[in-house]
């Protein structure tokens, strides 16, 4: 009742008509903004953008809420061979391509030239590069959790809009192995091959560091581990957790 009462008043009117035209208003924005976000949504650069976005903050959750898991020593550690058998035997031969051999300096080399002497003599740019390293290897807590994300989004935007040099490497080693899943070789690395490796320096399991190692490699984590042994010492090491992986 009072609000009929108040309705029915001058400045009761005025301000109906206010809210009404308001609402009018409203109505109008909202259905121009769900147009446009109607368009926005269907380009590619959007869905591509949306759904890096979505990977993430899946991947930020995971990591910070830690639904991944606690690591897990692997109960038996094996051999590389075990894993691949007969396929490690198996020889592609590469030969080479004598048509397209005769190869002649493109004309944008020059702007390469370019972009290189910019690169190694500006002094503004270096310190930019300087600044980038310090981002990069800082062990600060923050910056490590910012640097996840940083990663994954240059990642994300290099991949829209140019070529990276990622996306060179992966096109290359899909031409020879055609069934490559980046994100499949990331997980096998996190709780298959970078597990092995590292319980085998720890443990000093050589045979299986060798197995898993270039000669240059093995040599190098093997030395430390002999030297140990030739004094009658011995290590006493955990892996706390593996994370982050990423390849470079």
């Amino acid at each position: 009742q009072s609000l009929d009462e108040v309705s029915k008043s001058d400045i009761g009117r005025k301000i109906k008509e206010g809210v009404e035209e308001a609402a009018k208003t409203a109505k109008q924005s909202a259905e121009s903004v769900t147009k446009g976000g109607e368009k926005l949504g269907k380009t590619a650069a959007f869905k591509a953008i949306s759904q890096g976005v979505e990977t993430v903050k899946k991947e930020i959750d995971e990591s910070v809420l830690g639904q991944t898991g606690p690591y897990k020593r692997p109960e038996r550690l094996r051999k590389r061979t075990e894993f691949s058998g007969e396929k490690i035997k198996e020889e592609r031969i590469f030969e080479a391509n004598e048509e397209a051999m005769g190869v002649v300096l493109h004309k944008d080399s020059k702007w390469y030239q370019q972009w290189k002497d910019f690169k190694d003599n500006n002094v503004v740019f270096n310190r930019f590069f300087e600044m980038k390293m310090k981002y990069d290897e800082s062990d600060n807590a923050f910056i490590r959790a910012s640097r996840a994300v940083t990663d994954k989004v240059t990642d994300l935007i290099g991949g829209l809009f140019s070529k990276t040099e990622m996306s060179e490497v992966l096109t290359e080693i899909l031409k020879v192995d055609p069934s490559f899943d980046k994100d499949r070789f990331l997980k096998q690395c996190e709780f298959d091959i970078i597990p092995n490796v590292l319980e085998a320096m720890m443990s000093g399991e050589l045979d299986i560091l060798k197995d898993w190692c270039y000669e240059a490699t093995y040599s190098q984590l093997a030395h430390p581990i002999q030297q140990a042994r030739a004094m009658g010492l011995q290590f006493h090491s955990r892996v706390l957790d593996i994370d982050n992986i990423d390849v470079s």
